[in-house]
């Protein structure tokens, strides 16, 4: 059986990453492939030892026994900074530790390889999760460097292909790597499914209730989308604006919201939660600027909820230049109308959509293609 070894860190609820790697691992496993994650995280032991290394210590000697010692600081351990045990089950699937790369056929990484992967010979594919534009700007800001490292990958022989889940994105990649494939991104369409539209948004329901649920990312955040909701409530007053995902960061982003607030628009603001599906089953409409299948995009098709995204996004007829606020506070209009004048109809093409283009089990059946090609 083909053993394949997914590299990611296992954060369940913290990144969309984390979850297309979950799915794609069990899409795998379906078809016959011994796939399992490794999280490539220190465990508790070693990420203590590698603080304690790293921090001031004081000369201490024992008063009993005379015994010379050092003297840490007591260490704080968060559950979300370490990897789990080994061999433990996340979400039906096995953890493994690092060494069982030595016994894999070949290595995907999803959030990158450190130096106790060179020791393995396996080929290497590597899933580029990030849109091009938001990882050039993460390496412009100064963190990692992640086009410099990936214009290095694409001269060590073991790394074979960079895969995109985004087509049109591989155009971006080939420059500085050239052997890019592309797979067509997918979703559990198990757990994201239409189901009850009972959930309160926190007691803030509105009449008519619009959510925003990107990630805030350096190449495009939700800002526009406040705005042209802004418009759009201009003309439905009873509309109340539910934003999930928010970053640490409320500069200038909380004078939005709190000005959304005095107009009396404004609804749940929180920054994550465990499981949004019930937030998309009970939303009239979800709002991006993407012009992809973000996982938002996914996620809430999938639940049944139309989605009014950036212009040129194939998997919606609701769609607009962010931008152009009047013209996307219009295509927000046009959804409502056609969501009220066939209720049933709009939900089940949502759903339509995600069953068509979001399938796992074709995109196992890609990965295995790609992991079929580099073994031969």
């Amino acid at each position: 059986m083909l053993k394949v070894c997914h590299i990611c860190p296992s954060t369940p609820g913290g990144c969309g990453m984390d979850s297309t790697v979950a799915e794609l691992i069990l899409a795998e496993r379906a078809i016959g492939i011994d796939a399992c994650r490794i999280d490539p995280r220190m465990d508790e032991r070693e990420l203590r030892a590698h603080a304690m290394s790293s921090q001031p210590s004081i000369d201490a000697k024992c008063p009993k026994c005379g015994h010379d010692f050092k003297l840490y600081q007591a260490l704080e351990m968060k559950d979300n900074t370490v990897r789990p045990p080994a061999w433990s089950d996340d979400r039906g699937v096995c953890v493994a530790p690092v060494a069982y790369a030595g016994k894999c056929d070949v290595i995907v990484s999803h959030s990158g390889l450190d130096g106790r992967f060179d020791a393995f010979d396996a080929p290497r594919i590597h899933v580029a999760h990030g849109r091009p534009n938001s990882s050039y700007r993460i390496e412009r800001d100064g963190e990692h460097p992640i086009y410099t490292v990936y214009r290095k990958m694409a001269d060590d022989p073991r790394w074979r292909f960079l895969v995109t889940l985004w087509p049109g994105y591989e155009h971006y990649w080939s420059l500085v790597f050239p052997r890019v494939k592309v797979v067509n991104p997918f979703v559990d369409l198990a757990k994201w499914n239409v189901g009850p539209r009972d959930y309160g948004f926190g007691g803030k329901r509105g009449g008519v209730n619009v959510v925003i649920a990107d990630m805030w990312r350096k190449d495009a955040d939700p800002f526009h989308s406040i705005h042209a909701f802004a418009k759009f409530a201009e003309n439905v007053p009873e509309a109340r604006l539910h934003v999930y995902g928010m970053d640490g960061n409320g500069r200038a982003r909380d004078t939005l919201l709190q000005a959304l607030r005095d107009r009396g628009v404004l609804g749940e603001a929180v920054n994550m939660l465990p499981d949004l599906s019930p937030v998309y089953r009970a939303a009239d409409m979800v709002v991006t600027p993407h012009r992809i299948a973000t996982r938002v995009v996914r996620e809430a098709l999938a639940s049944g909820t139309p989605v009014v995204a950036g212009t040129g996004n194939p998997y919606t007829p609701y769609s607009a230049d962010p931008e152009n606020l009047p013209g996307f506070a219009q295509a927000m209009a046009e959804c409502l109308a056609d969501r009220r004048a066939r209720p049933n109809a709009v939900p089940a093409e949502c759903r339509q959509t995600a069953e068509h283009e979001f399938s796992t089990a074709r995109a196992a059946g890609a990965f295995r293609g790609l992991f079929e090609e580099v073994l031969a």
